[in-house]
């Protein structure tokens, strides 16, 4: 519980703290509150296991040489919608955060917000193909986008 806690109010600072750091990347509150919120982020990732979202993101940058951070950024809330229905607890922690109904879309609306890169469509074919002993709470098949 203690985790999910920190996870949730990690990803609120993030969420609060990355649209001023892309307007202005010298903002010292913003700074200080991404700092916040990645401590609280890198925290909770260190205390439990990863499944689809880190080994997409391991496959589709080896595959295709792709910078992690970006890979992170888009395949976060395609895997967030895909797991929505087997994890509606964490789901719910996600969607408070971003101060959205529904935590995969929060996830995506911030993403169009920051103006991040959102798909890599033969990436994604990859993935799905490249996964399925996932120890994620929905394993992976194939699924239209949202």
């Amino acid at each position: 519980p203690v985790i999910s806690l920190m996870a949730e109010e990690g990803i609120r600072a993030l969420a609060q703290a990355l649209p001023g750091l892309v307007a202005c990347p010298n903002d010292e509150n913003a700074r200080t509150l991404a700092l916040y919120g990645a401590w609280l982020a890198g925290t909770s990732l260190g205390s439990t296991t990863m499944a689809l979202h880190h080994k997409a993101c391991h496959v589709l940058g080896g595959s295709f040489d792709l910078p992690p951070a970006e890979m992170h950024s888009v395949v976060l809330p395609h895997a967030a919608h895909y797991n929505r229905e087997a994890a509606p607890g964490a789901m719910n922690r996600v969607a408070r955060a971003l101060g959205s109904d529904e935590g995969p879309a929060g996830l995506f609306e911030l993403a169009q917000r920051l103006q991040l890169p959102r798909s890599h469509p033969s990436a994604c074919r990859r993935a799905v193909s490249c996964m399925r002993h996932s120890r994620s709470p929905r394993p992976p098949t194939r699924t239209p986008r949202p």
